[in-house]
């Protein structure tokens, strides 16, 4: 009789849903509906983590290679990190004042540099940002360690691999 046993080994906090992208790529947009602006083209194997889900659509957080933009007026920048000089400075999905809202960050805030012009600094996108991609694309996600060893069954690389995993234990009588 073989018994196994899965449970999961947060890194972050709570147990979350993940999901993988299971077509060829996959928008990830602004928000819920096709007029948002797009923010990424995601490639299958995309491990994503799963905020909500609404009319067809699921809510995911950024991976942090995304790239947003906040004003180089309110970005106190040193090396490849900079600080927030100010409350409430609305962080963007393109280096423009007509460019969707995704969120804002307070004085204070730091953030990863990734490039920098006169006006505008890319940023990595900040922990718990989100942004929306078609369900229908999506499938769970379970990464196996079996007999204790951590691995992977993923072909492709995975855009953000997500730092929880599942551990399965085979007890045999």
């Amino acid at each position: 009789l073989i018994l196994a046993l899965f449970f999961s080994v947060k890194a972050e906090g709570g147990i979350f849903n993940r999901l993988i992208v299971d077509t060829d790529s996959l928008y990830l947009r602004a928000g819920p509906n096709q007029n948002f602006e797009v923010l990424s083209k995601l490639k299958r194997g995309a491990i994503l983590k799963k905020i909500s889900e609404k009319y067809g659509w699921t809510e995911v957080e950024l991976p942090s290679d995304i790239r947003l933009y906040i004003s180089g007026d309110y970005v106190s920048k040193k090396g490849s990190l900079g600080t927030v000089n100010a409350d409430r400075v609305n962080v963007r999905v393109a280096p423009s004042l007509n460019a969707a809202v995704l969120g804002q960050l307070n004085k204070g805030d730091t953030v990863g540099i990734t490039n920098s012009d006169a006006d505008w600094i890319g940023i990595a996108a900040p922990k718990g940002f989100t942004g929306w991609v078609k369900s229908g694309y999506l499938k769970s996600y379970s990464a196996g360690i079996i007999e204790h060893e951590k691995k992977q069954s993923l072909k492709n690389e995975p855009i953000n691999p997500v730092s929880s995993y599942q551990t399965e234990l085979k007890i045999k009588n």
